[in-house]
């Protein structure tokens, strides 16, 4: 599947940001998902003012010489991307070479039911693309250490607001470590 498309389709940051906001002032108080997306505007913004990408991982991708585009399948309501776009956006600004585009789940189904985490469509995803639109690499929902929590979800060990807690919890402590060493392993391939 050739994903150029969705270079010139997809959103930058700050329109994302914008969309959020126009959600906000603009959506359907009644939808389940409304209230998310104030909840996580706030998580953006914490994690914009906080997140610094490490100086091994700066070191790491000053060489790259290739552009690696980052398509993202996400909506605003997810409280995994939250905290998983600002980290995108800071690696994104420290380097020539990385871009991102953001486009919605809802709006590119065809998109999504390529990327189906265990046959549902979990966000955010992201599709590492090279200059000629060809898949390098795709990651998502979630870091590594999340799993181990879903798992325990899932698995009836604990209750869902068990599972959001400890979740959010995690994601406070990591700082977004995880996902920027995850990722990073992942562009340099």
């Amino acid at each position: 599947m050739n994903l150029k498309k969705y270079i010139n389709k997809g959103m930058s940051f700050q329109q994302y940001y914008q969309h959020i906001d126009e959600v906000i002032a603009n959506g359907n108080k009644e939808e389940a998902t409304y209230p998310y997306y104030e909840l996580n505007k706030t998580r953006i913004e914490r994690l914009q003012k906080k997140f610094e990408v490490s100086e091994e991982n700066l070191e790491k991708i000053k060489g790259l010489k290739n552009l690696i585009y980052l398509i993202v399948i996400t909506e605003g309501w997810c409280g995994d991307a939250a905290q998983i776009l600002p980290i995108i956006e800071g690696i994104c600004a420290q380097s020539d070479f990385i871009e991102a585009r953001i486009v919605l789940r809802d709006e590119n189904t065809d998109l999504m039911q390529e990327y189906l985490t265990n046959g549902n469509q979990s966000i955010p995803i992201v599709i590492g693309i090279d200059e000629s639109g060809e898949e390098k690499f795709h990651w998502g929902p979630r870091p590594a250490w999340a799993d181990e929590i879903l798992k325990a979800y899932k698995n009836d060990e604990i209750s869902k607001s068990d599972f959001l807690i400890q979740i959010q919890k995690k994601y406070n402590q990591d700082k977004g470590k995880s996902i920027e060493n995850e990722l990073i392993e992942l562009i340099l391939r």
